[in-house]
């Protein structure tokens, strides 16, 4: 498939290696859905980024197709920096709830199983409260699951606060 299209001039395309240290790590939708099928039946975000276009509160952005974890890997290392999660505020699908044994199976799955498409934004810390200028609905609901940090790679941020590494998996091109 080839897509053909052009750029409105008036609009910076958004970049996958924008985000800066301290910019707030939010994603859209919920994460884990393909394992009962939501890849063959996902709505894109198209509306959602229509709305946050005037904003411009975006710094960087990209779409969890290979995986969450995957995806914002590739994002922090793009923009050189890391990224730092909360693994409790990342919003799980019902399917992957269903599918896991456990809450920690479910964060695992939802980091690690691809074709989410779910948004990823690095939004400066300052510009979050913005946020509610959006017309929200449950398929384009806004959660901000971390933050981007000076130290390379992901890391999840534990109950008690220290940082462990993590190690997630996606497709792989």
């Amino acid at each position: 498939t080839t897509v053909i299209g052009r750029l409105d001039a008036k609009l910076a395309p958004w970049r996958l290696n924008a985000a800066a240290p301290g910019d707030a790590i939010v994603v859209s939708g919920a994460f884990g859905g393909s394992i009962n099928g939501h890849h063959l039946s996902f709505q894109p975000a198209v509306k959602l980024a229509q709305q946050l276009r005037p904003l411009k509160i975006v710094r960087a952005a990209t779409d969890a197709t290979d995986s969450l974890g995957r995806d914002l890997g590739l994002m922090a290392a793009a923009s050189q920096c890391g990224a730092v999660i909360e693994p409790d505020a990342i919003p799980l699908s019902d399917a992957v709830r269903q599918h896991s044994s456990s809450e920690k199976e479910a964060i695992a799955a939802a980091l690690s199983d691809g074709e989410d498409f779910g948004l990823i934004l690095a939004i400066r810390e300052s510009d979050l409260d913005r946020l509610s200028e959006l017309h929200n609905d449950e398929s384009a609901r806004l959660t901000r699951i971390g933050t981007f940090c000076q130290q390379q790679g992901l890391w999840s941020r534990g109950t008690d606060g220290t940082l462990e590494k993590l190690d997630v998996s996606g497709y792989d091109h």
